[in-house]
């Protein structure tokens, strides 16, 4: 299997993307900035599986993962390399938020925790209130991580769930438009990488 990730052409100067657990994991738990959206990790799309007429729901995992870079990098003239990981089969732990099992843990805890996140929330916007995320004040990723240290949710290799991403900025959507794969221990997970193309 392979996951894609955009970024800025010259993010090193080998062409190559270095992941390290300790880059992705906030080992202390305490955040200066709002998490992502699915929490800590290194964020890829990967392709969806096949429909019933062996048709995508959505456009390429690759495609996503440069329009992703070209909408969301701060310096939007600049080239976008994509890189291509090759991922292992099995041997991982993922959280699959597309499981309605799991998205219903989800949901009871946040109205459960939903107190403690708008304080952590309060705490970050207070400590850096020129943090774009905070704008968008999409909390899912500090709750992800607040049940994920209380043991309510698994410590994942990877988190995986179908998402809208507003490539055109400022647009909305109840449905989504690609499946992003979060991995947030690279070592257990990533096989391989591959400098595909400068966009």
């Amino acid at each position: 299997m392979f996951v894609y990730h955009g970024d800025y052409n010259n993010s090193s100067p080998t062409g190559k993307k270095h992941i390290k657990d300790a880059d992705i994991i906030n080992t202390n738990n305490t955040f200066t900035k709002l998490i992502n959206d699915l929490g800590n990790g290194f964020y890829t799309f990967i392709d969806d599986d096949r429909d019933v007429d062996d048709k995508r729901l959505f456009q390429k995992a690759s495609d996503n993962a440069v329009s992703f870079a070209k909408s969301y990098r701060s310096d939007r003239d600049k080239k976008v390399r994509l890189y291509k990981y090759k991922i292992g089969d099995s041997g991982y732990l993922i959280l699959d938020f597309n499981d309605p099992r799991v998205q219903n843990v989800f949901i009871r805890n946040k109205i459960k925790f939903q107190e403690i996140i708008n304080t952590q929330y309060q705490q970050i916007v207070s400590a850096n209130s020129n943090n774009t995320h905070g704008f968008r004040k999409n909390l899912d990723g500090l709750l992800i991580e607040y049940l994920i240290k209380k043991s309510i949710l698994p410590n994942a290799d990877v988190i995986q769930k179908d998402t809208y991403t507003a490539f055109r900025k400022n647009t909305l959507s109840n449905f989504p438009n690609g499946r992003e794969f979060v991995i947030r221990h690279p070592d257990k997970v990533i096989l391989s990488q591959e400098n595909v193309r400068v966009c």
